[in-house]
């Protein structure tokens, strides 16, 4: 299985509109068949800017309902430094936790977010048999894992979607903290997991039940 050392977790810093890295799809060169058509000339799919030789692009959709559930799904697109692009491939995580209090914000220092949820995240379409995400999470259970197995880890995960007067960021936007392992510990974190907006189904309420959005990539060694 293949085990990778985490170099950063950041979303990259690049122009969307700059596709100088990346083949262009008027260029007439080979496109990268897992790379999605809105994406093309932002992501790229050949190392990080910072030199790490893995990427992977994470992009997710979920939503709440009323009673403060989460259901939410994430795709995650992995391009490894193989030019043959045998090893590239999309595997998708699906996320399922109810609201937590505040004090949960507290101890992982996410007092200025609004919505913060904790469950159980689960491999539920598995292109990539080669990865172990406990090991790349330094999950308690990494050494237990086989390959064939079900991969499930714990999360908790919080939502900044209020300026710090209360009102809604500008379009809507939020940011995304997010930790994995074995609660109640939690051995891999981020207070910048990932950048997305918020669409409550009430727009007088600025929450709960409301459909989410975002996207984030992280760069790899090994």
């Amino acid at each position: 299985m293949l085990l990778l050392a985490l170099a950063c977790t950041k979303l990259l810093d690049r122009d969307p509109g700059d596709d100088s890295s990346s083949d262009s799809a008027d260029s007439g060169e080979l496109r990268h068949p897992n790379v999605p058509d809105d994406k093309w000339g932002i992501w790229q799919h050949e190392g990080c800017n910072d030199g790490a030789d893995t990427i992977v692009y994470i992009v997710a959709e979920g939503n709440t309902d009323a009673d403060g559930n989460l259901l939410l799904e994430e795709k995650w697109y992995w391009f490894f430094d193989d030019t043959s692009w045998d090893l590239d491939c999309i595997d998708t995580l699906e996320y399922a936790g109810e609201r937590v209090s505040q004090s949960y914000h507290q101890t992982f220092e996410a007092t200025e977010s609004e919505e913060g949820y904790a469950g159980e995240v689960e491999k539920t379409d598995d292109q990539c048999p080669h990865m172990n995400y406990l090991a790349t999470f330094k999950h308690p259970d990494e050494d237990d894992f086989e390959y064939g197995d079900t991969m499930k880890m714990d999360f908790v995960t919080f939502y900044d979607t209020l300026t710090p007067s209360g009102n809604p960021n500008l379009e809507n936007a939020m940011l995304v903290y997010m930790y994995f392992g074995k609660s109640p510990s939690f051995t891999w974190g981020a207070s910048d997991y990932g950048r997305g907006t918020i669409t409550p189904e009430d727009e007088s309420e600025h929450g709960p039940p409301a459909n989410y959005v975002y996207e984030t990539s992280m760069c790899f060694d090994g």
